[in-house]
């Protein structure tokens, strides 16, 4: 018996998905029959289009595939595209495409509206974000932007069971996984693909910018947009804006793609995929970072302005499509979350000449997704262990560097949300008399912890001040140590399992770090509890060095 080999390649997946037609929804197909029966005119026919991306990818295709065009000169607006092709044509069209039912529980058709519906929420969010930076609204953007994952809409229709497990895969493994289970990156097929599709996209020298692009150019520029307030500038801004403009004059791809409009749609189709597994991870922060940073403006507001398109987008977002970019921000369960990757699995021992049996033809499965050696700690998983260790080596070998507390806590926070990837950060002072204990700041900035904690009345904070040490709090696994925390302690922080890090200089508490794990609920690892104490001890020899200092003086 034969059986159909997987397909595997871009050549094998190019080959493939130019017999795919992409269906419209059965309503879209309704509403444009009953349009063009009472009015046989454009205007009334592009209004509906307009809001259905299958039935726009239509008419841009065939638009453009009907003369020969390069991306310089293809048809960038939905109007323009519809007159090139005539009523009469788009008259057959809707005569003759293929449709679907949105509203089905078929395999199919779930993925194909995920990944549309994504698609919907990054061409919002880069038309909404381009307009903020020019003042000008651009069809080319939001088409562009609409289009970047086109080849996802034809993968999620030929083989959804695939893409289902590339659409609950995110993070750091998903090319990875895209190479494993298709053989190549959905990006790399998207270029394949993109002379036969013919869509407004963005240029290929936008992507040569790109790829060109160090990465060390968009941390830096992440980090001036998370470091910068919305009114005038701190130590900690004007700092890292001195390292975004340095990595701007020596990169000079990243210079010129931050001047075009692909700037926008590299970003908005980045912060689609990421908002499908979490709305508050590190990498969320990190891309709100760089539209601060592109736009100049404070990370709250911009944070708050991208979570409220969201929210703008899910009340106008058509029937049938889903889910909803803003039901994250609600109700994270609703959510992709990243799975556990498999460990490689044994070879079976060999059996005897008794045991064997005729072997059966079997249609070939899909490999299991394959993994690196699966982190001891979230810190190794998602963080950035290399700035960690060099940040606590600058603390132990150069702790001049950080001559106040204020610069010390900026570094502290550095180290910990983005070298260690913890999701929550509170940094708590005590007063001068040392008899509280306060909470004064907290990452992310949308956190509104607040407790004052008098050391008199808390036996547990009063003991933990007295000395260096790191705590790790597992809630009720450790009764007798939870029974000693301060109920309003517990009721502020809302989170039974985290890590405490005293700061303190000779005979005297400065302060506490507390962080956490409260959007993801993930335990931290017995690794995680030793980078924070290396952490806690590169900062008291800080600690020490800033209390000799102020002696000299």
């Amino acid at each position: 018996m034969e059986t159909t080999q997987p397909v595997h390649g871009v050549a094998a997946w190019q080959q493939l998905l130019k017999k795919q037609t992409l269906p419209i929804p059965t309503t879209t197909q309704a509403a444009l029959s009953e349009a063009i029966t009472e009015n046989n005119t454009l205007p009334p026919l592009a209004a509906i289009i307009r809001h259905c991306p299958l039935t726009a990818f239509h008419m841009f295709h065939q638009a453009n595939k009907s003369r020969e065009t390069t991306h310089d000169i293809r048809v960038k607006s939905l109007e323009h595209a519809m007159a090139m092709l005539g009523v009469d044509a788009i008259k057959v069209f809707i005569n003759s495409v293929r449709t679907f039912n949105p509203l089905s529980d078929n395999p199919k058709t779930n993925c194909l509206t995920k990944e549309v519906s994504n698609s919907i929420h990054a061409a919002h969010q880069a038309q909404y974000w381009f307009k903020q930076k020019t003042r000008k609204t651009s069809e080319e953007v939001f088409w562009s932007a609409l289009f970047f994952n086109v080849t996802r809409w034809a993968l999620a229709l030929q083989t959804p069971t695939q893409m289902q497990l590339i659409q609950q895969s995110g993070g750091k493994h998903a090319q990875a996984i895209e190479r494993q289970i298709l053989g190549c990156t959905i990006s790399t097929l998207q270029l394949a693909l993109d002379d036969y599709w013919s869509l407004p996209c963005i240029s290929h020298h936008a992507w040569e910018q790109l790829r060109a692009t160090k990465p060390s150019s968009w941390i830096a520029m992440s980090r001036f947009g998370r470091q910068k307030p919305e009114h005038g500038y701190t130590h900690a801004s004007e700092r890292a804006e001195r390292r975004f403009q340095d990595k701007k004059e020596q990169d000079p791809q990243f210079r010129l793609l931050l001047g075009t409009p692909a700037a926008f749609i590299f970003w908005a189709n980045a912060l689609a995929q990421c908002s499908r597994y979490s709305w508050f991870s590190i990498n969320s922060s990190r891309l709100s970072g760089l539209m601060a940073a592109l736009l100049n403006k404070g990370w709250d507001k911009t944070t708050q302005t991208i979570h409220q398109e969201a929210v703008n987008l899910s009340h106008k977002l058509t029937y049938g499509y889903g889910p909803a970019p803003a039901v994250g921000l609600v109700n994270s369960e609703v959510l992709y979350h990243e799975p556990k990757l498999t460990r490689p699995q044994k070879k079976p021992s060999p059996t005897s000449p008794s045991q064997t049996k005729e072997a059966k033809p079997t249609t070939p499965a899909i490999k299991p997704i394959p993994a690196p050696v699966t982190p001891q700690s979230i810190a190794e998983k998602q963080g950035d262990i290399a700035h960690f260790e060099q940040i606590v080596e600058n603390l132990k070998e150069q702790p001049e560097r950080y001559p106040t507390l204020a610069s010390l806590i900026d570094i502290l926070t550095e180290a910990i949300i983005e070298g260690l990837a913890y999701e929550r950060l509170i940094i708590a002072l005590t007063n001068k008399e040392r008899t509280r204990l306060k909470s004064y700041r907290c990452h992310p900035k949308t956190e509104k912890v607040q407790f004052e904690i008098v050391l008199a009345t808390a036996p547990f904070f009063n003991d933990l001040l007295k000395k260096q040490q790191t705590i790790w709090v597992k809630g009720k696994e450790q009764p007798d140590t939870w029974a000693k925390i301060p109920g309003s302690f517990k009721k502020a922080v809302e989170h039974d399992h985290f890590m405490l890090q005293t700061l303190t200089m000779p005979r005297k508490a400065i302060g506490m770090l507390y962080v956490d794990m409260p959007y993801s609920n993930s335990l931290f690892k017995v690794a995680d509890f030793r980078y924070l104490q290396a952490l806690g001890n590169a900062s008291r020899i800080t600690l020490l060095s800033m209390a000799q200092s102020k002696k000299r003086r």
